[in-house]
């Protein structure tokens, strides 16, 4: 365990501040807070334990009953905006396999990892339909366009099958724009004229 920790418990919530987090972690605390209602993690880099950097390490399960309860979720991994982190596939998966209630989710991390495929699977796999907030940013200030590789499918994916939906974002980070600038503008003005309670997020931010 490297760096100071900090560790706050206030009733069903729980904020992780550290230099480097692992599964060990994340395990410790699906055992330990089976009532956790909202889950915030932060942290510069992701641990990876020998030989499991695609597969979870051989003590861990992926059949797990922690985190049942969990509503909301803030994972950050990274220093800022400009600096790559890698973090394994099936971390978020582990976090949220159980999680069929969670209404708010918020990512900040630049890794290669985070694509279309990836974040459409992890909503499908985890059944994460009941969301209403989703948003994917990078660490640190948002204010460069396309750094993040998710299109305009994973816009669409997301208002079908989060029926709930009514915030999603940031797309000013995703690689939106540089798609044929009427298939967006087109999205934002049927938001507009339908009335339509969802705030498609696109401006800049800072995620601390």
């Amino acid at each position: 365990m490297s760096g100071p920790i900090i560790f706050f418990v206030f009733f069903f919530s729980v904020a992780l501040i550290c230099s480097a987090i692992s599964m060990v972690h994340i395990q410790m605390l699906g055992k330990c807070c089976p009532n956790l209602a909202s889950l915030w993690l932060r942290s510069n880099y992701f641990q990876v334990a020998k030989g499991s950097r695609d597969e979870l390490p051989e003590d861990m399960t992926a059949n797990h009953s922690g985190f049942r309860n969990l509503r909301t979720l803030y994972f950050r991994v990274g220093e800022g905006e400009l600096a790559l982190t890698f973090v394994p596939t099936y971390v978020l998966s582990y976090i949220l396999r159980n999680a069929v209630d969670l209404t708010e989710l918020k990512i900040a991390l630049r890794s290669y990892i985070v694509s279309d495929d990836y974040i459409c699977g992890l909503l499908i796999d985890c059944c994460l339909y009941k969301l209403e907030k989703l948003l994917i940013v990078v660490p640190g200030i948002n204010n460069l366009s396309g750094v993040i590789k998710l299109t305009m499918r994973t816009v669409e994916f997301i208002m079908d099958f989060c029926t709930r939906i009514t915030s999603i974002g940031n797309v000013y980070s995703w690689d939106v724009l540089t798609h044929p600038e009427s298939e967006f503008v087109k999205l934002k003005k049927k938001i507009n004229e339908e009335h339509l309670e969802l705030d498609l997020i696109n401006r800049h931010m800072v995620m601390h």
